[in-house]
């Protein structure tokens, strides 16, 4: 399925929370709202990082659209309820973070 094929169940929202990619078809039916992207700190267009560079141009295609973007720049986002991170850096840290609270 495209997001052509839903274009019409997109309209009549005045706000989105996003954490992926980008929703020009969004902006099109609904430009007068907002729309909340989760980025991530360090995010940067011209990062040396290439989730920071993917992260950084879709904050600037999202500021460039017809609608009120706002960005959110977490520094960590921690799993709760059981479920482990996959890296084995981050599980340190989040072993570490939780010992301190």
């Amino acid at each position: 399925m495209l997001l052509d094929d839903v274009t019409d169940q997109l309209t009549g929202y005045d706000a989105c929370f996003f954490c992926l990619g980008i929703a020009r078809l969004l902006a099109t039916a609904n430009p007068g709202s907002v729309f909340i992207y989760v980025s991530g700190a360090g995010s940067n267009a011209d990062g040396r990082q290439m989730w920071a560079r993917v992260k950084g141009e879709t904050e600037n295609d999202l500021l460039a659209l017809p609608f009120d973007a706002y960005m959110f720049r977490p520094g960590i986002i921690q799993p709760l309820h059981g479920i482990r991170s996959k890296t084995p850096l981050y599980r340190s840290i989040y072993t570490v973070a939780v010992a301190a609270d």
